[in-house]
């Protein structure tokens, strides 16, 4: 039975989180993924946001960590599924400030053992975000799905990924996945922050699903833009089903290997609509 998964940044409580998380179920695709990796999530003196979104799209399993704190709570990581996790654990990215972790767990798919994997990088310096980077990418598992929000694009990620044996469920494609409104994206940093950003919203692609040893059968990217034009998240949701390859250990990882030609993502997923607005 093939498993499909999706990784979200989830954009903490900036902007409107009630209508965000309004917005989320308004868009959510229907099922969705049996689990979903989250980034960005808060918990504090409002609630946990892993339990509000569990809540909301039907996900009766979760698991959270802390990655740094705030005056008024923490933000992490989490992963929330409608399947059982197993084996949960982090583990310490590269030295940052403030910390950063790996959130790892591990769901059976017909017997088959699969280690799922939820990370996100800094943004900077550019230094420790490569660091992190590698390190997320030096993961040995297999089979192995990695969601990450890599805070970098394909074209300088993804020599890398190769060469970790790992395979973007996406390919090279550069369907932007942040920010998905710049207008929305500035006026909440200027609220929060008292600035405008000082860097680009050039929309671009920064968040992965990579596997190894899986044999990835669709895949595709969605805006979680509601009906009004509330997006759910800065963030895109990308999503790829795929099942185990029932090849030897280390015999075939890829699409290609097994023999499947890549899937057009073109054909599989959305575009941003209205994007930058």
């Amino acid at each position: 039975m093939p498993l499909t998964i999706g990784t979200l940044n989830l954009w903490g409580r900036w902007a409107d989180w009630p209508g965000r998380i309004a917005a989320l179920e308004a868009a959510w695709p229907d099922p969705g993924p049996d689990v979903l990796l989250l980034q960005e999530v808060r918990c504090d003196g409002l609630g946990d946001q892993a339990d509000e979104v569990g809540d909301a799209l039907g996900y009766g399993e979760r698991i959270s960590i802390e990655g740094h704190r705030t005056d008024d709570g923490r933000e992490g990581i989490a992963i929330v599924s409608r399947v059982p996790l197993l084996d949960c654990h982090d583990e310490l990215l590269p030295t940052s400030e403030p910390a950063r972790r790996i959130l790892v767990a591990r769901v059976e798919i017909d017997g088959d053992a699969v280690s799922i994997a939820c990370g996100h990088t800094v943004a900077v310096p550019e230094d420790v975000r490569a660091e992190q980077v590698r390190a997320l990418l030096a993961r040995d598992e297999d089979p192995l799905v990695l969601g990450a929000d890599l805070n970098e694009v394909p074209d300088r990620v993804g020599p890398l990924i190769e060469k970790a044996g790992l395979h973007d469920a996406l390919g090279r494609d550069e369907v932007a996945t942040w920010p998905m409104c710049r207008q929305t994206f500035g006026e909440a940093w200027r609220s929060q922050i008292g600035r405008a950003p000082h860097f680009s919203l050039e929309q671009r692609r920064l968040d992965y699903l990579l596997t190894r040893g899986m044999e990835v059968l669709d895949a595709g990217v969605e805006p979680l833009r509601a009906d009004d034009g509330t997006y759910a998240s800065d963030h895109a949701l990308v999503w790829a089903t795929a099942s185990p390859l029932r090849s030897g250990p280390g015999d075939g990882a890829s699409r290609a290997a097994s023999g499947r030609s890549p899937t057009s993502f073109a054909a599989t997923s959305r575009a941003p609509r209205g994007a930058g607005g």
